[in-house]
């Protein structure tokens, strides 16, 4: 999360309408973040749900090379 300090380097809030706009701001960035959160959880789950089919495939790629070599 960007330091509240950063955002208010350089600016003084003189009046509210300063004020107003930085609230904003760190509301826009705090729903982003968790639109970007809610996006990876959601990759995170569906990666781990295909997690056996692909431990099942390179078994038998596995198995597959130890035959061929077997012969």
């Amino acid at each position: 999360m960007i330091p509240l300090i950063q955002l208010l380097k350089g600016k003084k809030l003189q009046n509210e309408e300063m004020f107003a706009d930085l609230l904003f701001r760190l509301d826009d960035l705090n729903n982003k973040y968790r639109f970007m959160e809610m996006n990876l959880l959601q990759k995170k789950k569906r990666l781990q749900g295909k997690l056996p089919d692909i431990q099942i495939c390179l078994g038998m790629i596995y198995s597959l090379f130890v035959f061929e070599s077997i012969e």
